[in-house]
């Protein structure tokens, strides 16, 4: 990891702090990194106090990742105040959130290192933050999206019509059912394929109507990229939402899949070549 340095005598308690964040043992690199937004709303001074309400916003939710497959939190006043958020998929268990959420704490901090609203995807977590309010907004923008060559090397006809059918009842699910806190998946069995596993979920602050409608319009986006002839998307992701599906089991720690919430989450994960909004694309392994 790159770090960034300070040396001016007035920055020596920021630099440190960063330097601790940044370089901090995390336990596991089971995660896949998946895409990245700094988005464009304007840059906070470096060492100054967005800077520090950042990082220590970013250090707590790694902590707060111990109890919680979700959270918020906010701190500072005015223009120098920060929110942040972070949400962990259904299948992780404590340790495995915590490290996640480091995992992607570092690399938003590395990846938009002045940006006052940013926002980072690992397959497994997501973490961002802003100088506006975050909570229970269902938010779609900005997105990015993913294939796996596996599956369109053999397109069938039949693939999106099956993988339709399965996610509109696990957005039902996961929408409605409480106890499920925005996750469901399943497994579709598929003759040309054999198995095709699916996930979807929202962050716990928008259940009910928001995130089925965030889901629906992930997967309507999906539609739209394989009606352009860019292959079936196999990842959808959005700030308050996601969906993918894939042949391989997508869990962690080989957890059977079953519409009901899923047991604790050691599958690794194939090459996603992961395509933003914009163009160019990034093979991730």
């Amino acid at each position: 990891m790159k770090l960034l340095f300070f040396t001016t005598l007035k920055t020596k308690l920021l630099s440190f702090l960063l330097a601790i964040f940044i370089t901090g043992p995390v336990a596991s690199s089971q995660f896949q990194f998946a895409y990245w937004h700094c988005l464009d709303v304007g840059n906070y001074t470096i060492n100054g106090a967005y800077q520090y309400n950042v990082i220590n916003l970013l250090h707590n939710l790694t902590n707060q990742a111990f109890l919680s497959g979700f959270g918020s939190s906010s701190v500072g006043e005015g223009q120098e105040k920060v929110y942040t958020i972070y949400n962990c998929r259904g299948d992780l268990d404590s340790q495995q959130c915590h490290d996640c959420v480091k995992e992607a704490a570092q690399e938003i901090l590395e990846r938009c290192p002045s940006e006052k609203e940013s926002i980072v995807w690992f397959e497994e977590c997501m973490v961002r933050y802003a100088n506006r309010s975050l909570i229970s907004l269902k938010e779609e923008s900005p997105y990015s999206w993913g294939y796996l060559a596996t599956v369109n090397d053999d397109p069938s006809p039949q693939l999106y019509s099956i993988v339709a059918e399965k996610i509109e009842g696990l957005i039902e699910q996961a929408a409605y059912n409480r106890a499920t806190r925005g996750f469901a998946l399943d497994i579709a069995n598929i003759a040309l394929l054999d198995n095709l596993y699916i996930l979807v979920q929202c962050t716990a602050d928008i259940l009910g109507m928001p995130c089925e409608r965030c889901l629906r319009a992930a997967f309507k986006s999906m539609a739209e990229y394989a009606e352009m002839g860019k292959s079936i998307p196999l990842m959808m992701l959005y700030p308050s939402c996601h969906i993918r599906y894939d042949r391989e089991p997508i869990l962690l720690n080989g957890a059977d899949y079953s519409p009901s919430y899923p047991p604790l989450p050691v599958a690794a994960s194939p090459s996603i070549y992961i395509m933003p909004p914009t163009t160019g694309s990034m093979l991730l392994k």
